[in-house]
């Protein structure tokens, strides 16, 4: 039997997720559906449940060749694959739109088809347009619709997004005699310090790490803590709590990944006056104290 493995969160499913397993089924025997974060739920970026998002796909697909599989976090890169592969029926090929599901499937030695996105929008495009009353409908199917209004998703996305704070992490890195900064490809919009929301049941420590593997590709072992923003309009979409921590990386090759559009370092006097949230506050803070701390940086 012929598989292919689509994996992603699905949160919600998307006209684009739909057509494109109905257009692989026709080459496939099966076609195996991986929901990933499995084990996460009722949080703004996760906020349908597996069994949820399991009868989005089932209302919605015309073919009756697919299977679905939860997937839960490790939140480790290395066991990844092996934790997919024993929870997978044996497959031939992976499909997927994530730059580091590519790279670790292709390490593994599987063969992966790099999905090429066509639409303007994702899942998170259509939470954010929900939160903020514009027509979401459009981009999902009739299906996936029905489910989203029989469990009052869109209430619960809302109830979610306002009920408490996040928490974020952003980390200042200096590298070849500059500062690393994205370029962010989703709103808001602009050059940024990398960085994101904390997951549920990780560490902050952990969550900077990743964030920084999957945005910038530097590997970064050891992290000091520099401060806590905690504005309340520092984010324009909603109350996030930012901490920011700082390390100094001597060699690594940077590449944009993630929502990252763009990674560059910038020279201390290039850095943008504008920047995405109160990063360009935050940067100003760390020059002001950054012949204090230079001893601290050293010694990451």
């Amino acid at each position: 039997m012929k598989r292919a493995l689509f994996i992603g969160r699905f949160q919600p499913p998307h006209k684009g997720h739909i057509n494109f397993i109905e257009k692989i089924s026709k080459n496939f025997d099966e076609v195996i559906i991986g929901i990933g974060s499995s084990n996460k739920a009722y949080t703004f970026d996760n906020p349908f449940t597996v069994k949820e998002r399991e009868e989005m796909f089932n209302e919605s697909l015309k073919i009756k060749n697919y299977v679905i599989v939860p997937i839960p976090d490790i939140h480790n890169y290395r066991e990844w694959v092996k934790h997919v592969e024993k929870l997978v029926p044996r497959f031939d090929v992976v499909f997927s739109g994530n730059k580091i599901v590519k790279n670790l499937f292709e390490n593994a030695g599987y063969k992966v088809v790099e999905i090429k996105k066509k639409e303007k929008f994702s899942a998170t495009t259509i939470r954010e347009a929900m939160l903020a009353g514009r027509p979401w409908k459009k981009y999902v199917c009739s299906g996936v619709a029905k489910i989203i209004e029989k469990i009052g998703g869109v209430e619960r996305i809302k109830r979610l997004y306002y009920s408490s704070p996040s928490i974020a992490v952003d980390v200042i890195i200096e590298m070849d005699g500059g500062l690393v900064l994205i370029e962010r490809k989703n709103y808001p919009y602009g050059w940024a310090i990398p960085g994101g929301l904390v997951n549920y049941g990780e560490k902050v420590e952990e969550a900077a790490i990743r964030e920084i593997k999957e945005e910038t590709n530097l590997k970064i072992k050891s992290l000091k803590l520099f401060g806590v923003y905690s504005d309340p309009k520092r984010d324009p979409r909603r109350h996030v709590i930012s901490l920011v921590y700082i390390t100094k990386v001597d060699r690594g090759k940077i590449k944009a990944g993630d929502d990252a559009k763009n990674v560059k370092i910038f020279k201390f006097e290039e850095i943008p006056n504008k920047l995405a949230f109160d990063h360009r506050k935050i940067i100003d803070d760390y020059l002001r104290r950054k012949n204090e701390i230079q001893k601290e940086i050293g010694c990451l």
